[in-house]
């Protein structure tokens, strides 16, 4: 009996230590929680202290332009600035989303503090179609230089391409003048994309004295990876006005490069693409894009010294020699040079040709090959004496090709003429002649021999002067 009594006794005691064990746990947790809880408190005390402190000073929106009542509230019409809290009106707004897309309700001057009794929402279905450039990333050029000022911007438009690396920057319409050339580079690292609106025009000052393109890419920093985000650069949109005297576009370096989608005029050269980095490959591609020329002698629409260039969908008139290729390795799709004459232009725009003189019809080319190796495929060669000068020893591939003449005041129509033999291959293509004329040729070589070949041609064997392409047939006329 007195055995278990003694059991009993332990038992209780041992039940009543871990009792008060648990109960100065629960103690402790609590305590550490209130201490915790306190924590917090002092924590957002402090944050709220911060914010009380920064909230002196606020981002209000300000009106960068003028607009009209009733117009629509776009990006480049406001800015936002930072102004001490006590001397703001009653009502501001405080996010660019805010403004953009409201219509005003009274006539907002420059300067003005946007309030929201200033603006109205539009109906949704009023909304103008657009995609605000700022929304989606673009460093908008007006942010740094303002168009039709009449004075040179070109300063203002390099230090927008060096202060933003692996930016496209956006050029709302307006004309901007150049007195100097800009540059982008070709490190992808710096590289930038220029992305003009469909009326925004880049404009060569009266008095330019340059040799180099008023658009370099890739002038600024040569570089030849394509590894790497930003090697695929471009030049989209807009026009790109020589003033009758610059040349347009030049891709000095980098890979990938592409100009699409550009109106080029009255340039002696239109587009030059230099001898590229990869042991002289540019890899360049050049899609939808006009030229008109400033007629001079030697004027050229697409000079290419480098090799594996891409070039398609392309018209080029008002000069000398459509496409000249230095380069090889080039393939040439839908590209049509028009040789217009002096007096034409002259009736459509005097303001500009109506002082210049008929360049040397009998020097004129469509597309005059220097090099060898290259590809064109169904281009075409309008009222030039030459269509298609083909580099001596040549194995270039001309497919579905044409020539057409309809003018008579030229007294030459050769369609291919080969500087020595003739090397290359022309197959499915056409030359169509005027008639009356004496010099023409469906193929005129400067040496014979050669092993060339000619399928399927169409053309007038009757009016063809020379027959050097008997030599050359497989097959026979069309």
């Amino acid at each position: 009996m007195k055995k278990t009594t003694r059991a009993i006794l332990a038992a209780l005691l041992c039940f009543s230590l871990l009792l008060g064990a648990l109960v100065m746990t629960g103690c402790d947790q609590s305590e550490a929680a209130q201490s915790d809880e306190g924590n917090d408190k002092n924590d957002n005390k402090v944050t709220d202290d911060q914010k009380d402190t920064q909230n002196n000073y606020a981002r209000v929106v300000v009106m960068r332009n003028p607009v009209e009542k009733g117009s629509y509230i776009s990006s480049r019409d406001i800015e936002i600035i930072s102004v001490e809290k006590e001397d703001l009106p009653e009502e501001y707004i405080t996010a660019r989303i805010d403004a953009i897309g409201m219509i005003a309700q009274v006539e907002l001057s420059k300067g003005d503090i946007l309030s929201p009794s200033m603006i109205a929402k539009a109906p949704e279905a009023e909304k103008p179609d657009t995609v605000d450039p700022y929304e989606i990333g673009y460093v908008v050029i007006t942010d740094y230089v303002q168009p039709n000022t009449g004075e040179d911007v070109s300063a203002g438009i390099q230090r927008a391409i060096d202060e933003n690396p692996q930016k496209t920057i956006y050029f709302p319409d307006g004309e901007y003048l150049l007195a100097n050339p800009i540059a982008t580079s070709g490190n992808p690292a710096n590289a930038v994309a220029l992305k003009l609106s469909n009326f925004a025009i880049l404009k060569a000052m009266p008095g330019w004295n340059h040799t180099e393109a008023m658009v370099r890419l890739g002038g600024a920093e040569a570089y030849n990876n394509i590894h790497l985000p930003g090697s695929n650069y471009y030049l989209e949109g807009g026009c790109i006005d020589g003033s009758m005297v610059a040349t347009g576009v030049s891709i000095d370096s980098g890979r990938e490069t592409s100009i699409r989608n550009v109106s080029i005029k009255r340039t002696q050269i239109g587009i030059h693409i230099k001898s590229g980095a990869n042991s002289g490959s540019s890899d360049a591609d050049i899609d939808t894009v006009n030229i008109v020329g400033n007629a001079m002698p030697d004027s050229i629409g697409v000079l290419i010294d480098g090799y594996d260039n891409t070039l398609t969908n392309m018209r080029i008139a008002a000069v000398q020699t459509g496409v000249k290729l230095v380069g090889a390795g080039n393939f040439l799709r839908n590209i049509h040079p028009l040789y217009i004459y002096a007096g034409e232009l002259a009736a459509k725009d005097p303001d500009h040709y109506d002082t210049v003189e008929d360049i040397d019809y009998s020097k004129s080319i469509a597309f005059h090959e220097v090099s060898n190796n290259n590809w064109y495929d169904i281009c075409y060669s309008d009222q030039f004496a030459v269509g298609f000068k083909i580099g001596n020893g040549s194995t270039s591939l001309f497919d579905s090709c044409f020539c057409f003449w309809y003018s008579n005041s030229g007294d030459t129509e050769i369609g291919f003429q080969s500087d020595g033999a003739f090397n290359a291959m022309i197959v499915n293509s056409r030359v169509t002649f005027r008639g009356g004329v004496s010099n023409t040729a469906f193929l005129k070589v400067g040496a014979s021999g050669g092993r060339g070949v000619i399928q399927y041609p169409v053309f007038n064997e009757g009016a063809c002067a020379d027959k050097s392409y008997q030599n050359y047939l497989e097959g026979k006329v069309r």
